[in-house]
C-alpha cells in the first residue's frame, strides 16, 4: 500500500496589493473539490458563489470536470505546478497556486492546516479588485456614500491586516463543533467513481430501452434544485459557521 503524501501550497491573490496570501498542508488524495474547500476556509470566503480551478488546458468545478472525480495528486503531480482558481464569476476573484513541496505526512499532525499567510480576504461582494480599492478608501476616510453602506452592512470595521492562522486551523479541524463545514467535510470525501452511476441513479435503461448517460443525469440532477455541494453548480446552501472570522 502506498504511504499517503501532503501537498504544501501557497495560494495568493495576484490582484490585490499588499498580496493576500495563505500555506496550505493538504493530503495528495483530497479531492479538487475538497481543496476547493480548504482554500475557501484558509483565505477566509463564504463559499457562497461559484468556482473553478484550471490546471494546463483542463478545468475543474463548474462548467469543468467534475471536481470530485480528480485529486490534488492528479491535478498538480509534482513540485513547482502552478493551477489558477477563481472564486465569485461576478468579483472574479483570482487566485494562483503553486506545489512548493510534496512531502510525508508530519506525525501527530491533522490535515489539512494552514502553516502560514497574510492579510485578510476581501469582504464578499464588494465589487473585485477595483471595489475593493474603493471598500478600503472608505473606510480610511470614514465618511461618504459607501462607507455609509459599509455602516449599514457591518463591514466598517474591516481590517484588512487580520489574519488568524489558529481559526483557520481550528475551522478546518476534525472537531464537528469546530470545523466550517459539515461532517464529513469535504476535504474528507472519497474520490467520486464516474465510471458508474451515482447513489439514487436511474436504472440503466429507461423506460423505451434506451440507455441513460448518468454523467448527464447527474448534471441534470444538480441543476434541477438536488443536492448540491457550496458553491458549485449554483448559488447552493452556505457552509456550517457561516463567515470566518476576520
Amino acid at each position: 500500500m502506498t504511504a499517503r503524501t501532503v501537498h504544501q501550497l501557497k495560494v495568493w491573490m495576484p490582484d490585490i496589493e499588499p498580496v493576500v496570501w495563505r500555506r496550505i498542508h493538504v493530503y495528495s488524495d483530497t479531492t479538487m473539490y475538497g481543496l476547493h474547500a480548504v482554500i475557501q476556509v484558509a483565505m477566509g470566503w463564504d463559499d457562497s458563489h461559484l468556482w473553478e480551478f484550471g490546471a494546463r488546458w483542463d478545468s475543474y468545478g463548474h462548467n469543468g470536470r467534475e471536481a470530485s472525480a480528480y485529486t490534488i495528486g492528479q491535478v498538480l503531480p509534482e513540485v513547482g505546478r502552478t493551477a489558477g482558481y477563481v472564486y465569485d464569476f461576478g468579483d472574479h476573484w483570482v487566485h494562483h497556486l503553486e506545489v512548493e513541496k510534496i512531502h510525508r505526512p508530519a506525525p501527530n499532525t491533522y490535515y489539512p492546516r494552514c502553516s502560514a499567510g497574510r492579510r485578510a480576504c476581501p469582504p464578499e461582494d464588494c465589487g473585485g479588485p477595483l471595489g475593493y480599492e474603493h471598500t478600503l478608501r472608505a473606510i480610511r476616510s470614514r465618511k461618504g456614500p459607501r462607507y455609509r453602506d459599509l455602516r449599514e452592512w457591518g463591514l466598517h470595521k474591516y481590517n484588512p491586516a487580520h489574519f488568524d492562522r489558529a481559526e483557520v486551523n481550528r475551522q478546518l479541524s476534525d472537531d464537528p463543533k469546530q470545523c466550517r463545514y459539515v461532517m464529513p467535510a469535504p476535504w474528507q470525501e472519497e474520490v467520486l467513481d464516474l465510471s458508474g452511476p451515482y447513489p439514487g441513479a436511474p436504472n440503466a435503461t429507461e423506460a423505451g430501452g434506451q440507455r441513460v448517460d448518468h454523467g448527464a443525469a447527474r448534471h441534470c440532477r444538480r441543476q434541477a434544485g438536488g443536492p448540491r455541494r457550496p458553491g458549485q453548480g449554483g448559488e447552493g446552501p452556505r457552509p456550517a459557521g457561516g463567515r470566518s472570522a476576520r
